[in-house]
């Protein structure tokens, strides 16, 4: 098989780590599989670098203009010392996962241009879509072939997917068809992990039973799993601001939403568990927690989003036109692990994107993830 990743899956884990690229790696190294980055993506991905380390580069010398005494500029190398040294940092990962690098430019400039005037996906207007159709280009014309299955791995469902987030747009199963190969033959998946648990985790070999019952009761040995949440909690208050951006997306009333602190769990939940190799398990965990968020909201919507969420108001004078409140959100933090069973600690460790929320149980509090849901998972209360 092959498995290639958008720019998408390669921004903010720029050194392509955790415990998803390592199930991978193994996977790679078991001659299982190939993965493969088009040369576009890997222009995109130091270009974004780039960019984001002179965001956080402007934000020290920021500092240093607040708080001149810091200097904090003084110990910041050159940007472009530093982009240099991430370029070689790519390209030795690269090596490690045997990373095939596509090139593109001998795609037909002609084929791009069609697409545009037709405006056939990727592209959503005749100027917008240039960089995704040079990546589906590659994709088609070098990648995909009739003797193996080629895995596409992008968030980018709007331009790659159907309504079905998992099935090809059908303007590009058209071009798989005209290329004489199946529909079938490139499949889509919008992270890494939704591809790891469909068709790599499955052929892993789950741990005992007496480790996993261990686990789940959220102790091995001296681990806590607890223990080991309150510790990195620093973590996943930092980690939890984009979801819960896209969470509130659709409240454009409630604006800026931050979260400010999560509670320990009510309970964390080891789903499964497998072994990696004989020091090093991998498994996925889920913690539902109280998330305190805080938001702002013009004055004059406050009665109407009050009947939706559950608000308190810390300052409602925060300025002219807004009130300062917090909400405290009941969610499911799913997240992967990497145990070392010799060290009986965690090595490495991810927070898997949130699953679609459709409410949350009036009687309990606990989030619904399925729209179809009649009563609730957890207290049993009925919603109808």
């Amino acid at each position: 098989m092959y498995v290639v990743l958008d720019t998408n899956i390669l921004f903010g884990n720029w050194y392509l780590e955790g415990p998803h690229f390592t199930v991978l790696e193994r996977h790679i190294k078991l001659g299982q599989s190939t993965l493969v980055v088009p040369e576009i993506v890997v222009l995109e991905t130091k270009n974004l670098f780039k960019k984001e380390l002179s965001k956080h580069i402007s934000s020290a010398k920021e500092i240093d203009r607040l708080v001149p005494n810091l200097k904090l500029g003084s110990y910041i190398p050159d940007m472009e010392i530093l982009c240099t040294e991430y370029e070689k940092a790519l390209h030795s990962r690269f090596v490690e996962l045997g990373v095939d690098v596509i090139a593109h430019s001998d795609i037909p400039h002609s084929s791009i241009v069609s697409r545009a005037l037709a405006i056939r996906k990727p592209f959503r207007k005749s100027d917008k879509g240039y960089r995704d159709t040079l990546f589906w280009e590659v994709i088609l014309t070098k990648v995909a072939n009739s003797n193996s299955i080629t895995f596409l791995i992008t968030n980018n469902h709007k331009d790659f997917g159907h309504k079905n987030k998992r099935r090809l747009h059908p303007d590009l199963t058209d071009d798989l068809v005209k290329h004489n190969l199946a529909p079938e033959s490139v499949r889509l998946y919008t992270n890494l992990k939704e591809f790891l648990d469909d068709q790599i985790v499955p052929h892993l070999e789950r741990v005992t039973k007496e480790m996993l019952g261990e686990l789940r009761q959220g102790q091995y040995k001296s681990f806590s799993i607890d223990d080991w949440f309150g510790e990195n909690r620093s973590i996943f208050i930092k980690s939890s601001d984009k979801w819960i951006e896209n969470l509130l997306s659709s409240t454009t009333e409630l604006e800026n939403p931050e979260v400010s602190y999560i509670e320990n769990p009510e309970k964390i939940s080891v789903e499964d568990a497998y072994n990696l190799d004989d020091d090093r398990v991998y498994l996925d965990a889920t913690a539902l927690a109280d998330v305190i968020v805080d938001v702002f909201i013009f004055k004059s919507d406050y009665y109407q989003i009050s009947e939706e969420y559950t608000l308190h108001i810390m300052d409602e004078d925060w300025n002219k036109h807004y009130m300062w409140a917090q909400m405290i959100l009941r969610l499911p933090i799913s997240f992967s692990l990497m145990f070392n069973i010799l060290e009986e600690k965690i090595e490495e460790f991810e927070i898997n994107p949130m699953q679609e929320i459709f409410g949350w149980c009036k009687n309990c509090g606990v989030p619904i993830l399925s729209d179809a849901a009649e009563e609730c998972p957890e207290c049993g209360k009925r919603f109808f």
